[in-house]
């Protein structure tokens, strides 16, 4: 991950792009 990415993902913790956590949704990261 770059550090553009983090910067973005810092900006947007609501994102499930940026949810570096594991989702109970792994359909999220497929979409």
């Amino acid at each position: 991950m770059t550090r553009a990415v983090r910067r973005v993902a810092a900006d947007n913790p609501g994102d499930p792009r940026f949810d570096t956590r594991p989702s109970p949704d792994p359909a999220g990261e497929a979409a």
